[in-house]
């Protein structure tokens, strides 16, 4: 799926909505990008720090997780540094890039509800809904 850029002539209901288009627009286009590469180069590494695209792709994931998880809703998280093994980010030879690829969209999904902040708004008689 390919989004627009996020024009900031479209009106948005706040800073917050602003800030979920542009990581809506870029999650996707790393998505875009991962699924446009042959299979064989998913988890080859072209650069001398050795990281792979399916690798940015589960610390992608993770990085949504600490931050919007255990960072703003203080939610316990399992294992918040999962995308890593050692001081390197690590894919399982079973993950793969259809998996990471649903696993972001997934962490994604979570972050557009917003939690507390929906109910607030919904109170103060804002817009309901994502």
């Amino acid at each position: 799926m390919t989004l627009p850029f996020p024009s900031p002539t479209v009106p948005a209901s706040g800073q917050a909505e602003v800030f979920l288009r542009y990581l809506d627009y870029f999650r996707e286009s790393v998505l875009s990008k991962v699924s446009a590469l042959p299979d064989d180069e998913v988890r080859r590494s072209r650069l001398p720090s050795g990281w792979t695209p399916v690798e940015l792709l589960k610390h992608l994931r993770y990085v949504e997780l600490r931050w919007i998880e255990w960072g703003f809703q203080g939610r316990e998280v399992q294992d918040p540094w999962g995308d890593g093994h050692g001081d390197r980010w690590y894919v399982g030879p079973d993950e793969t890039p259809d998996f990471l690829a649903a696993a972001l969209r997934t962490q994604g999904t979570h972050a557009r509800h917003l939690g507390h902040l929906d109910i607030v708004v919904e109170l103060a008689g804002g817009p309901v809904g994502e």
